[in-house]
């Protein structure tokens, strides 16, 4: 099975990282200059107070004048709140989506390299394109540390194969 992955240079892996940054799920959402769950946090308080104003004379002088405005705030706080936590969670994925294409684009680290080091003297595939690499002065990401664990990972289980097998022919 030939390895075939080449890793990006600096301009392609940083406009590539760019991109990817740029969509929408690595991004939170806005309501123009503010978060969504800033505007969902400020009007489900709102609308908490609103409840507290129009109920509380009411709670107090045991009347109920009043009563379809608070549960009306009420259901509206509920909405909001909801839509705050949505909108958190959503930030956070998408903040956590972004630390993935920053680390998937980052230099790779000494243990990645030495796992490459490894796997270049186990495998001839894998040592014929990092020489490759090498002599165009690319740098080596996590992404291409990634596809060498895939390639192994596919490759290993036929390679074990064919020698059970040989040893079974002997």
């Amino acid at each position: 099975m030939e390895f075939t992955h080449s890793p990006l240079t600096d301009a392609a892996a940083t406009e590539e990282r760019r991109s990817l940054l740029r969509a929408s799920d690595a991004r939170p959402r806005r309501v123009g200059p503010l978060r969504q769950a800033t505007v969902a946090a400020v009007l489900a308080f709102t609308f908490g107070a609103a409840f507290v104003v129009t109920a509380g004379p009411d709670l107090v002088h045991g009347t109920n004048e009043h009563a379809w405005l608070a549960l009306s705030a009420v259901a509206l706080a509920a909405l909001c709140g909801g839509w705050f936590v949505s909108a958190h969670l959503h930030d956070s994925s998408a903040s956590e989506a972004a630390s993935a294409i920053r680390a998937t684009y980052a230099e790779a680290s000494d243990g990645e390299l030495n796992y490459l080091v490894a796997m270049k003297g186990e495998y001839p595939e894998i040592g014929h394109a990092v020489r490759q690499w090498m002599a165009l002065s690319l740098t080596i990401r996590t992404r291409d540390i990634r596809a060498v664990r895939a390639w192994v990972t596919r490759v290993e289980p036929l390679r074990e194969r064919s020698r059970l097998l040989s040893k079974l022919a002997d």
